[in-house]
């Protein structure tokens, strides 16, 4: 690319005798011009809105999807400034946040946007701070998190409920531990004194049925300790050591 410059020479009488040109190649600059349009297309029209400002807090320049997403003409957002659409940052707060992301260079956090109908929306707000020409600006890219906060509350209330769940399902164990407790005992109890007072007088009939009936009181036992440890009440599960009917009976 070539940009050319023509300049008139005259004589004396004014009579047009000619012309000087001057030539000069422009090629890089067209290449960055180029650039630089492709790079400002981009930008206006981003899927999130963006937002420049000065150190005052206004905007003096916002993408398509800032209008978009407030409600507002550009021309309308251009006359204003940070306070005018996020409630959290009134307007005497805006030196000391301009403050912070001197010293920070970029920062990102959550805050609120209010819409042009006054609607409030959660946002996450990506802000950098820059110096260029010898001017300073912030550039803030912004994301409607509704959704997500949404999914979070969703979250919020599942894990409640669940919690509220695991509290009945620890109650329920818990009865049904101490409410099993006792006959179990009594029942092992029981086998522990017919084995010990009839010994080798059982017939072989007698001694598989009381090894049957400790077999089930073992199986209720890990039942009950499986229950407990699902609802994490944290307790062991019903114990029979004082009464070992395996050793009286010969039972594996």
């Amino acid at each position: 690319y070539y940009e050319m410059c023509f300049s008139p020479i005259r004589c004396r009488d004014g009579r047009l005798i000619g012309a000087a040109s001057i030539i000069r190649d422009v090629t890089e600059r067209k290449r960055m011009e180029d650039r630089l349009q492709r790079t400002q297309f981009a930008v206006d029209r981003a899927a999130d809105p963006i937002f420049w400002i000065n150190p005052e807090g206004r905007f003096f320049y916002v993408n398509e999807a800032a209008c978009r997403s407030l409600g507002y003409s550009r021309e309308e957002l251009l006359k204003m400034s940070v306070p005018d659409i996020d409630p959290l940052v009134p307007t005497e707060e805006w030196g000391k946040r301009w403050r912070e992301l001197m010293e920070q260079a970029a920062c990102t956090f959550e805050s609120v946007h209010r819409r042009k109908s006054g609607e409030l929306f959660p946002v996450e707000i990506t802000l950098n701070y820059q110096v260029h020409g010898g001017c300073e600006f912030g550039y803030a890219f912004v994301r409607d998190i509704s959704q997500r906060k949404r999914a979070e509350e969703a979250l919020r209330r599942a894990n409640a409920e669940l919690a509220r769940s695991n509290e009945e399902l620890e109650q329920f164990a818990s009865i049904v531990s101490h409410d099993l407790r006792s006959p179990m005992l009594t029942i092992s109890g029981y086998v522990f004194l017919l084995a010990s007072d009839l010994g080798e007088r059982l017939t072989p009939e007698a001694r598989e049925a009381l090894g049957a009936i400790r077999c089930t009181i073992d199986q209720m036992n890990e039942l009950l300790k499986g229950l407990l440890s699902y609802s994490r009440v944290g307790r062991g599960g019903v114990t029979l050591g004082e009464c070992n009917t395996e050793e009286v009976l010969g039972v594996v």
